[in-house]
């Protein structure tokens, strides 16, 4: 699970591996802890030497069913 001292790793991953290029740390921060709905769940990959090479978020939402807010 992504923490704080994830960060650099994260920003890293995100400059180094995408290919739409690197983001700020305050737009992770707005896009996986600071959203809407509350955290999400943000998992981190790592290799051998410890170093960040994935990251997979699951993002909480609201739905309806038969009406009602679930």
């Amino acid at each position: 699970l992504f923490e704080k001292d994830d960060i650099a790793g994260v920003m890293s991953l995100w400059a180094e591996d995408s290919e739409w290029g690197g983001i700020t740390e305050e737009q992770f921060y707005k896009w996986y802890v600071h959203t809407p709905y509350g955290e999400c769940l943000t998992i981190v990959a790592t290799d051998e030497n410890n170093q960040i090479v994935g990251q997979e978020a699951f993002v909480p939402t609201k739905i309806y069913l038969d009406g009602e807010e679930k």
